[in-house]
């Protein structure tokens, strides 16, 4: 990818990615395509969210990939398990 900014909406937050336990969502898709944005995106590309939590958006992506635990994973297995667990829905305060 040679573009400078990208805009990952719901998939890719500066801390985390998108939910997957509403109807639709598949971990296994998410972790694929988590897996697709560190093998195409330079380090360099300053990446925009469709919103945040805590941190700030539009850092590089470097540092996402540096500090956002999902994209640390690199076992299916082992992504799906963690992005699936329970509870994870009160860290953000969804009813």
């Amino acid at each position: 990818m040679t573009d400078r900014f990208i805009f990952t909406g719901d998939t890719l937050f500066t801390e985390g990615c998108g939910i997957c336990f509403d109807d639709g969502a598949d971990s296994l898709k998410m972790f694929r395509s988590l897996q697709r944005l560190k093998s195409y995106v330079d380090k360099s590309v300053i990446v925009y969210p469709g919103h945040k939590y805590q941190l700030n958006i539009g850092c590089d992506f470097e540092y996402v990939l540096k500090h956002n635990i999902y994209l640390q994973i690199d076992d299916p297995e082992v992504f799906c398990k963690f992005r699936d667990r329970k509870n994870q829905k009160n860290l953000f305060n969804f009813n």
